[in-house]
């Protein structure tokens, strides 16, 4: 029994080494191992680690799993779970208070928004549609759930949008929207609703920061690549709202025009004089 206890302190240790020197390149169920040596303080998690990972698919997957759902896994109790999903309400109360309060100057950009939308929207089986409407202060005030679509398109409902931000004091809006298939390039029909939503937004006096579109664990951002520029310059007011036809070929345009969109901040309030 003293061999395996000193078998089991001699792995933990090295696990320990190892995060410590070099935690980016810990596996997932080399963390969960580490989460789970204080809650199974005399076992081997090595084994449990995997199980998890096989039941719940990610980290990510166990730590927002509901207690009941743990439970079911062999060797998980009440206290554990109990553990588990405190870390993960902890963890997104993290996520929460970021995404609510560090929108500044600095940071209200692509990298913080994309860890959101990319967490809300990545492996929904249809296509699904939010839209996160923020203040001049870059403050999220509110969001819309728009209802599932199929596999390959979302009915957008634009009235439910506009009753949306004219509630509150809305000052600039980013839509996102997933595609199932995992492959984010946008497509003619989206090109279109974009550049609709554009126009509408724009008769609201409302900023249209940017279009988002999620595949697995990735996300094009319409503002970064200089497309939703793009498609600005190319729309007018009369055409956007009442044109049912595609506005071309988007994509044969020399990309270094664009550079100045590269890691850009959202919003440059030096120039607009917007107070944090």
């Amino acid at each position: 029994m003293k061999e395996i206890d000193n078998l089991h302190s001699g792995h933990r240790q090295r696990l320990r080494d190892k995060f410590l020197s070099s935690p980016e390149i810990m596996s997932e169920h080399e963390l969960l191992e580490i989460i789970l040596f204080d809650l199974l303080p005399r076992k081997n998690t090595n084994e449990l680690a995997h199980k998890l990972l096989r039941v719940f698919g990610s980290i990510e997957g166990v730590m927002f799993a509901k207690a009941e759902q743990l439970m079911q896994v062999d060797g998980i109790g009440k206290n554990i779970a109990t553990k588990l999903v405190t870390m993960g309400v902890w963890i997104n109360t993290l996520t929460e208070n970021r995404w609510k309060k560090v929108l500044d100057n600095a940071s209200f950009s692509f990298p913080l928004v994309r860890e959101r939308i990319v967490k809300e929207l990545t492996d929904r089986p249809t296509e699904n549609m939010l839209a996160y409407m923020f203040d001049e202060n870059d403050n999220q005030v509110g969001i819309i759930k728009f209802s599932e679509g199929t596999e390959t398109n979302i009915k957008i409902d634009y009235k439910a949008l506009i009753n949306g931000f004219i509630k509150g004091k809305v000052s600039g809006i980013i839509v996102a929207h997933n595609h199932p298939s995992g492959y984010t390039k946008p497509s003619e029909e989206d090109d279109a609703a974009t550049r609709r939503l554009l126009a509408i937004l724009a008769l609201h006096g409302v900023e249209f920061i940017d279009h988002v579109i999620v595949g697995k664990n990735q996300a094009f951002s319409y503002f970064l690549s200089g497309r939703l520029q793009r498609i600005r310059d190319r729309s007018d007011l009369v055409t956007a709202l009442t044109s049912t036809d595609d506005i071309g070929d988007l994509d044969n345009y020399d990309p270094s025009e664009y550079l100045r969109f590269k890691n850009a901040p959202y919003r440059d309030k030096s120039k607009k004089g917007v107070k944090k």
